[in-house]
């Protein structure tokens, strides 16, 4: 059987070299020696390329391949899944922002990218940025990496995502045929050559979606893994929304500011922040009940009933906005989830996207609630046994066409969900140090910069949540959430911390606003 090649045949675009990834002396006793390729044998294979390595970025999404002490120059790790799941938006952005400011400062330099094998991920981050940031086409990018790293990006739905970002996705190449030593366990179980590491299970990781996390203390949910299934799903509620885009179609709320608090003139109903969870159900007929949140994933709702107003068949084609929460008797001090309603999209399969809020607001009441109701009346519905209890909050405004503003008092910290890069900086006649860029959804440049204080390594390209407070100042990670937020709403948030709407303002506002409309 053939052997992967260790690394490209020659720097692509003339700065980057793409291999596998090299393990270190622990390896070497489970190694042929013909195959060993270690962190230092690649530094010394770089002295036939006449230039220096300043810049090791590292794909893979496990730490136990080398010792990264061992890398003498710049290391940067931005961990990516791999298997079926292409590099992200935000690691593409991030990748590139990462290269772009090594090259201003290092345009000599050359720079290391791996990920396990060295071919899909890392071709991928080699082309976005040849197409982002040096103007290639796609053709050109995927053609140069695939002659200097044969075969290439080998895997079909890569390619076919890269197509679709930067280019048509009509014009995507057909992969390659697979290397007969490609394993596509990757990480799990493969070395440097695709030969078995560790032990590993059977994997259905080509028939199951990455499942994600339901909010915490609530039974009955189950996360919908089955991709075929997960598909249709999604089309049907992009469908109903009407959104042409990828990604979670529910609304978005802006940071009230100086400039849309006119807003506030408009016939706006108020409400307060609920502290929960925001999800959206799609209600689809008996046993077909799922949240989708705001990663756009998927889950399946056990025992919950929803009935037309007739009473006589279960809904179907319905979808719900909402926000679920975990509410609290205040005299048996007994907590219980509940899932607050304050939108319609659809119902019984008639949009209800163009009608005004207080229609959509009869709809809920009508066609959900009500009904609902009965049943418990009647005993045909037993709440007790439900997962959660549905509840119509008539006094949650929401928009299907409108703005929602979001005002937060000036004593309160504003808060801001971003992707931490800690990358080292190293400029002649400077002492090294760590610098923390902050990354925010659609957008290639990092967003701020954060000081990387004792503590704050270990969230190295995780999504952290900051406040406001003179300067960035860690709070959290945000384990619950795999996108950042994006940058339409970080740009909305930090106008609100530079030009705030104080409570003052705001109630001045409305005290003229109201004397105006007397007269």
């Amino acid at each position: 059987m053939a052997r992967m090649s260790r690394k490209s045949v020659n720097l692509i675009a003339g700065m980057f070299l793409a291999m596998k990834t090299p393990l270190d002396s622990r390896y070497e006793s489970r190694i042929h020696a013909a195959n060993i390729f270690t962190p230092d044998m690649v530094l010394k294979s770089m002295e036939g390329y006449k230039c220096e390595i300043g810049l090791w970025i590292d794909l893979t999404n496990t730490s136990r391949f080398y010792d990264k002490k061992q890398i003498p120059c710049s290391y940067v790790k931005l961990a990516c899944g791999g298997h079926k799941e292409p590099p992200t938006e935000d690691q593409v952005n991030a990748f590139i922002s990462i290269i772009s400011k090594f090259k201003e400062q290092n345009p000599l330099k050359a720079i290391i990218v791996h990920c396990t094998h060295g071919f899909n991920r890392t071709g991928f981050m080699i082309g976005a940025y040849l197409v982002e940031h040096e103007s290639w086409s796609p053709e050109a990018s995927i053609q140069a990496f695939a002659q200097s790293r044969p075969p290439g990006i080998y895997k079909q739905d890569y390619l076919t995502e890269f197509f679709r970002r930067y280019g048509d996705i009509e014009d995507a190449p057909n992969a390659p045929t697979l290397p007969d030593w490609c394993f596509e366990d990757d990480e799990k179980s493969a070395d440097e050559d695709g030969n078995s590491v560790e032990p590993s299970s059977s994997s259905n990781s080509q028939k199951q979606a990455k499942a994600g996390k339901f909010m915490e203390g609530i039974s009955g949910v189950e996360p919908v893994t089955d991709v075929s299934l997960l598909a249709n799903l999604r089309r049907k509620v992009q469908k109903m929304c009407q959104f042409k885009s990828n990604g979670f179609p529910g609304c978005q709320p802006v940071s009230m500011d100086l400039d849309n608090l006119k807003f506030v003139d408009a016939n706006y109903m108020v409400s307060w922040k609920a502290d929960g969870t925001r999800y959206m159900m799609l209600i689809d007929g008996p046993n077909n009940v799922y949240c989708i949140d705001r990663d756009n994933c998927y889950y399946k709702v056990a025992n919950i009933t929803f009935l037309e107003d007739n009473m006589q068949k279960d809904l179907e084609d319905t979808l719900v906005d909402g926000e679920m929460v975990i509410d609290e008797d205040f005299r048996t001090k007994q907590k219980f989830p509940r899932y607050l309603i304050y939108d319609i999209v659809q119902i019984s399969g008639h949009s209800l996207m163009e009608r005004d809020f207080q229609k959509r607001m009869a709809y809920i009441n009508s066609k959900i609630i009500m009904p609902r109701r009965k049943a418990r009346e009647e005993g045909r519905i037993n709440a007790e046994m439900e997962t959660f209890g549905p509840k119509f909050t008539k006094e949650k405004s929401r928009s299907r066409t409108q703005t929602a503003s979001y005002f937060n008092p000036s004593k309160l910290h504003i808060n801001v969900e971003e992707i931490l890069a800690v990358v080292k900086e190293s400029r002649e006649g400077y002492i090294p140090s760590l610098l923390g860029l902050l990354f925010v959804g659609g957008h290639k440049s990092a967003f701020d910069q954060i000081r990387v204080v004792k503590g704050l390594s270990k969230y190295n390209n995780k999504i952290i949540e900051c406040k406001w407070d003179g300067e960035w100042k860690f709070m959290r990670e945000r384990t619950d959430k795999s996108f950042p937020n994006a940058y339409s709403t970080a740009q909305g948030v930090l106008k609100s911390i530079t030009h705030p709407v104080t409570e003052e303002i705001l109630c001045k506002h409305i005290y003229e606003r109201k004397h105006f409309n007397r007269h």
